[in-house]
């Protein structure tokens, strides 16, 4: 029995492809970016819970809101560093 030669993905694939290729060459970046010397470019909910003083809830509720900028890495999110430094009550 021989196999289907390989051919390109279906348009609709294609399409949806095409539209995460951005989405994931962010997440990428997050997750590559090099530490600086004040620390990492994002940080994790807990740690962003930790430098503003707050609860875990509260940080997530600042995100939901648009007050923190943070990316989406699967389950979790990824906060920027600088976002959450700046943030003011």
């Amino acid at each position: 029995m021989n196999a289907a030669p390989a051919s390109a993905p279906p348009p609709d694939l294609q399409q949806l492809l095409d539209m995460a290729k951005p989405f994931v060459e962010r997440i990428v970046e997050a997750l590559t970016a090099p530490r600086t010397p004040e620390g990492p470019k994002f940080v994790t909910v807990d740690e962003a819970a930790q430098l503003l003083g707050l609860a875990v809830a509260t940080v997530k509720r600042l995100r939901k809101e648009g007050k923190l900028k943070a990316i989406r890495n699967g389950r979790h999110w990824a906060y920027l560093r600088e976002s959450v430094l700046e943030w003011k009550p």
